[in-house]
């Protein structure tokens, strides 16, 4: 997994996504991002839209009442 993203340190009270992150992650499987209960479909998308480079890659499943993306 090749993962690139932005930290913001909110246990420091800064809430800006303002530092860079990188990391190359090997051995690893990926079962996908689960979605809390709360967010309708809607919202889902909206912010894996926002936060994943390539959401087109992922679907929205249904699996015994619990929401997750995966990838196609």
């Amino acid at each position: 997994m090749n993962w690139k993203g932005k930290l913001a340190l909110a246990y420091a009270g800064d809430y800006e996504f303002r530092y860079d992150f990188h990391t190359l992650i090997s051995s690893t499987s990926f079962i996908g991002i689960t979605i809390p209960d709360e967010l309708t479909d809607l919202r889902t998308y909206e912010l894996l839209e926002r936060f994943v480079s390539r959401p087109a890659l992922f679907e929205l499943k249904n699996d015994n009442g619990s929401r997750w993306f995966v990838l196609k």
